[in-house]
C-alpha cells in the first residue's frame, strides 16, 4: 500500500545480482494495471541505481497497480521482475466503539485493582485493512494524554486486560486507535469511564436529630369544642356540627375533603388536649435543605366515634420521594362504651430536593377518616462511622397491632465510589435471623416496613440488612433488638387513698 496518488517509488536492490552472462546495460522501470505492462508510466534508469521514483502520477484509490523492472543487456534482451501489486490508500481507518469491559457492554464500576479491561469493534478501513490496534488509559475523558497507561500495541486483538496497580476510587478511560496496512492511524476513541471501588458499603453514624419547626403540629390552635364536650365519645352528628362550622386549621392547608381540629381532652389526645380529625387531605410546606435526610413522625388513631363505619382505618403520607400508606386497627369491639383512642406512632423518612418541601397527610377513606396528632419533623445529622464493626446503622421502630406487629426499619449506609445498588432486608427473633421475614429485595431503598406475626405475645425483633454497592461488593449489617409488646399491662395493687395508706 502507498499513501500518495501522485508519487510511487520502485526498488529492485539485489534482484539481478545473479546475472553473469551479458550483464545489463540499463533498467527499464514501468507501472501498469497488469504485471509487465507500462500503461501508467515508464522510465529508463542507469545501471548504477537500484530505485526510481515516479512523480505526477494519477493513481486511483482501490485500484491495484504493478511495478515491473527489466534488466536490458547489449543485445537488447531483457530479464523482467514484477511486484505482486500495490494499492493506493488515501483514507485513515474509520473509528469504532470502545467498551470498558471484555464483553461488548459497559459497566459503571469495577472492583478489580490489578487489571483494567476493555474491548472494541467497528473499526474498519475502506481502502486497505486494519493490521493492528493500540490502546492506552487516561484519567480524563477530554484531551489526548494517556497519563495512566501509555499507548501499547496489542496486535490484532479486539479486547485486552491491562495489568497494573490501579487506584481505588479513580475514574479511568480506555482509548483505542486502529492502524491500517498503509500505517495510517484512525482517530482515537475514548470509552466510557469506569470507577474502581474495592470496598463494600459503609455504615453511617447517626449523630443527632435536629427538630424542624412544624407549625401547629399538635393542632392546639383554634381547636373546636364539641357540643357534648363532657363526653369522650364522638357521634356522627357531632362531626356534622363541626363540618358546618367550616373552621380552618392554622398553618395547614385543606387540599381535599374535610378536616377539623377538635378538643377531645388530655385523656384522649396524644399531646395536649386537641387532635386533628381528618376525612381528606391536609398539607404544610416546611423549609428544608436539598439532599438532606429527614424523619417525619406522627401519631394516628381510628376515630372514637359511637357508630364506626369500619373497624379499619388508614392514612397516606407524602413528601419528596415519599408516598407510603399505613393501616390502623381498633381492637375495641364496643367503642361506644369505651371511648378510647388507640394511638399508633408512624415514622417516615425522606430526602429533600429543594429549599421547601410539602408534607401531606390524608385518610385512605373520606368516609372512615382518622385522627392525627403530634406531627414532628427532624433533620438527620450523620457522618461516616469510624468503625463499621461497632456501628449499628439500622434504626428500628415497632408498632403493636392486634396479634401482629409492624416493623419499620431505616438504615444509614453509604458508598462514596459506586453508591448503594441494591438492598435486601430480613426480620428475625435472633441476631441475623429470618424467622419473621426472609431476606427481601427492596431496591436501593433506605427504609422498609413489614407486618410480622408473632407466635408469642411479645418478642424482640432483629433486623438484618444486606447491602450491595455498584461494584458488586456486599456487607451485612445488624440492628439492636427492638421489643414488640402485645401483652396488656399488669396492675399489681391499687390504693384508694394516698400513696402510703388506704
Amino acid at each position: 500500500f502507498i499513501t500518495t496518488p501522485d508519487i510511487a517509488t520502485v526498488g529492485w536492490r539485489g534482484k539481478f545480482s545473479q546475472i553473469k552472462e551479458a550483464p545489463p546495460l540499463f533498467y527499464r522501470v514501468s507501472l501498469g494495471n497488469e504485471p509487465g505492462m507500462n500503461d501508467i508510466a515508464e522510465a529508463i534508469v542507469s545501471l548504477n541505481k537500484s530505485a526510481h521514483t515516479f512523480y505526477e502520477l494519477k493513481l486511483q484509490p482501490g485500484c491495484r497497480y504493478f511495478s515491473t523492472v527489466t534488466a536490458v543487456n547489449e543485445n537488447g534482451l531483457g530479464t523482467s521482475v514484477s511486484s505482486d501489486g500495490f494499492l493506493v490508500d488515501l483514507k485513515s481507518p474509520k473509528p469504532g466503539v470502545v467498551y470498558n469491559r471484555l464483553s461488548l457492554t459497559d459497566a459503571r464500576y469495577s472492583r478489580e485493582l490489578s487489571e483494567l479491561s476493555c474491548s472494541w469493534h467497528g473499526f474498519f478501513d475502506e481502502e486497505s485493512f486494519i493490521q493492528s490496534y493500540e490502546t492506552c488509559v487516561a484519567t480524563k475523558r477530554d484531551g489526548k494524554d494517556c497519563d495512566a497507561f501509555k499507548w501499547t500495541d496489542v496486535k490484532f486483538r479486539q479486547s485486552v486486560s491491562l495489568q497494573s496497580s490501579w487506584r481505588h476510587g479513580q475514574v479511568y478511560f480506555n482509548r483505542v486507535r486502529a492502524i491500517d496496512a498503509a500505517n495510517r492511524t484512525s482517530e482515537a476513541v475514548t470509552g466510557p469511564g469506569i470507577i474502581l471501588d474495592a470496598t463494600p458499603p459503609l455504615a453511617v453514624e447517626r449523630l443527632d436529630l435536629k427538630p424542624i419547626s412544624i407549625k401547629n403540629g399538635n393542632f392546639e390552635e383554634a381547636a373546636q369544642l364539641l357540643r357534648n364536650s363532657s363526653e369522650a365519645i364522638i357521634s356522627h352528628s357531632d362531626l356534622i356540627q363541626l363540618w358546618n362550622a367550616n373552621a380552618s386549621i392554622p398553618y395547614w392547608d385543606i387540599q381535599e375533603g374535610r378536616a377539623i381540629s377538635v378538643q377531645v381532652g388530655a385523656s384522649l389526645a396524644a399531646d395536649g388536649e386537641s387532635t386533628l380529625m381528618l376525612f381528606g387531605r391536609v398539607s404544610q410546606t416546611v423549609a428544608t435543605k436539598p439532599t438532606c435526610r429527614y424523619r417525619l413522625q406522627l401519631f394516628a388513631s381510628p376515630l372514637p366515634v359511637a357508630d364506626p363505619l369500619s373497624a379499619m382505618a388508614g392514612g397516606l403520607v407524602t413528601a419528596p420521594g415519599l408516598r407510603r400508606a399505613f393501616r390502623l386497627y381498633d381492637d375495641d369491639a364496643n367503642t361506644s362504651k369505651g371511648g378510647k383512642m388507640h394511638w399508633h406512632r408512624q415514622v417516615f423518612y425522606f430526602t429533600a430536593n429543594a429549599a421547601e418541601s410539602e408534607i401531606s397527610i390524608q385518610s385512605l377513606s373520606h368516609h372512615t377518616g382518622l385522627a392525627i396528632d403530634l406531627v414532628s419533623l427532624d433533620l438527620i445529622d450523620t457522618k461516616a462511622a469510624a468503625s463499621n464493626l461497632s456501628t449499628n446503622p439500622i434504626h428500628v421502630d415497632t408498632v403493636a397491632a392486634r396479634d401482629s406487629g409492624y416493623v419499620h426499619a431505616s438504615w444509614d449506609l453509604q458508598d462514596e465510589e459506586s453508591g448503594i445498588s441494591s438492598v435486601h432486608w430480613a426480620v428475625g427473633t435472633v441476631r441475623g435471623g429470618t424467622q419473621l421475614l426472609p431476606f427481601t429485595y427492596v431496591g436501593p431503598a433506605s427504609e422498609a416496613t413489614a407486618e410480622v406475626r408473632l407466635v408469642h405475645g411479645s418478642s424482640s425483633v432483629h433486623v438484618s440488612v444486606l447491602a450491595k454497592n455498584g461494584a458488586g461488593l456486599v456487607r451485612l449489617f445488624h440492628s439492636q433488638p427492638s421489643l414488640i409488646d402485645l401483652t396488656p399491662p399488669v396492675i399489681e395493687y391499687v390504693t384508694d387513698g394516698n400513696l402510703t395508706a388506704d
